[in-house]
C-alpha cells in the first residue's frame, strides 16, 4: 500500500521543473499556459497513480441488503436525484431501499437543498428523526455546488408534507458546523453526505459524522463514480484518499453513491482518524452487508 508520501514522490518525479520547462518549450506554450498544462497533467498523473491502489471495489445493493418487493413512488416535488435529475441510472430507489432496510432512528443529511430527500426518508421511515445541513446562500463556499438558496426555499418539500416535527434543520456550512451541539458520538443509523462536492469538503464532512455514527451505521456518499465525469471526480477522489487511510469505503453499482459501513470496535477522530488504529485501518476483502 503506497503511502501518500510515496504517491506525492511519484507524482512530482515524473513531472519535475526541469521536465516542466522542457515540455513548455517543445510544445510553444506561453509560460502561463504551459505551466497550467503542466499542473493539470500532475493532476492527472497522480490520480492516475491513485487508482490504481485505491480505486473504490464494487458492491451490489443485492449484496448491500435483504430487502425486496418494489418500493412505492417517491415524492417528486423538487427532487434533485437521478434518474429524475442529471442521469439516466437510479440513485433514489437504492437510497430509499437502505433507508427502509435499517430504519434508521436517527439520521444525519449534509445537503438539503428544497428537502426532497429528506421528506422521501422521512416518509419510508416513520419513526426517524432527521438533522439535515445546508448553509445560506451568502455563507456558501465551494466549486462543486448544485444550489444556492435561502432560508425559505432551503427544505420547503418537508416542510410541504408536514413532516417538519421530525427534522431539525441546521443552516450552516458543513466546514465549521459543529454536529456534536446536536448529536451524541455513536447514535446516529444513517448519513447522508450530499454537500459541496469538492474533496477537500467531502472529505470535511466524512470526518465530522463518523464519530457520530454506530457500529454496523452506514454513511452514504453521492456524486462518486468510478468515471470521475464532471462533478463526479472530486468526490470520488475524496472516496479514494479515505480508503487510503484505511476506510473500506466501496462504490454502489450501477449508481452515483459510495458507502461507508461502520465497523465495530471505531471509536472516532482521536482513536481512529488521527491515529489510525489496526483495527480500524484493516480492509477486508468481504463485501459487507447491513
Amino acid at each position: 500500500m503506497l503511502s501518500e508520501a510515496a504517491v506525492s514522490d511519484r507524482r512530482h518525479s515524473m513531472f519535475s521543473s526541469d521536465s516542466a520547462l522542457r515540455v513548455i518549450a517543445r510544445v510553444g506554450l506561453t509560460p502561463r499556459r504551459g505551466f497550467r498544462l503542466i499542473r493539470r497533467l500532475r493532476h492527472d498523473a497522480a490520480v492516475s497513480v491513485m487508482k490504481r491502489h485505491y480505486e473504490l471495489p464494487p458492491l451490489t445493493l443485492e449484496c448491500l441488503t435483504s430487502s425486496s418487493g418494489t418500493p412505492e413512488s417517491p415524492i417528486l416535488d423538487d427532487i434533485c436525484l437521478p434518474p429524475h435529475v442529471a442521469g439516466e441510472h437510479d440513485d433514489v430507489g437504492p437510497l430509499l431501499t437502505i433507508a427502509r432496510h435499517l430504519q434508521p432512528a436517527v439520521v444525519v443529511e449534509l445537503g438539503t437543498a428544497h428537502g426532497n430527500t429528506v421528506a422521501n426518508l422521512c416518509r419510508v421511515c416513520p419513526s426517524a428523526r432527521v438533522y439535515t445541513v445546508n448553509a445560506l446562500g451568502e455563507e456558501q463556499t465551494g466549486a462543486y455546488v448544485t444550489y444556492v438558496l435561502d432560508r425559505a426555499d432551503i427544505g420547503r418539500v418537508y416542510r410541504r408534507y408536514g413532516f417538519a416535527d421530525r427534522v431539525v434543520q441546521i443552516y450552516s456550512n458543513t466546514l465549521t458546523v459543529e454536529l456534536g451541539r446536536y448529536l451524541a458520538r455513536d447514535s446516529v443509523d444513517l448519513a447522508i453526505i450530499d454537500a459541496c462536492h469538492d474533496t477537500e469538503y467531502v472529505i470535511n464532512d466524512f470526518h465530522k459524522t463518523a464519530p457520530l455514527v454506530r457500529a454496523g451505521g452506514v454513511i452514504l456518499l453521492h456524486d462518486t463514480h468510478p468515471s470521475m465525469r464532471a462533478h463526479l471526480g472530486s468526490s470520488y477522489i475524496a472516496c479514494m484518499k479515505l480508503r487510503r487511510r484505511g476506510f473500506d469505503i466501496r462504490h454502489l453499482t450501477g449508481t452515483w453513491w459510495a458507502v461507508w459501513i461502520k465497523p465495530e470496535g471505531v471509536d472516532g477522530p482521536n482513536r481512529q482518524m488521527r491515529r489510525q488504529s489496526e483495527k480500524a485501518c484493516t480492509i477486508s476483502d468481504e463485501a459487507p452487508r447491513l
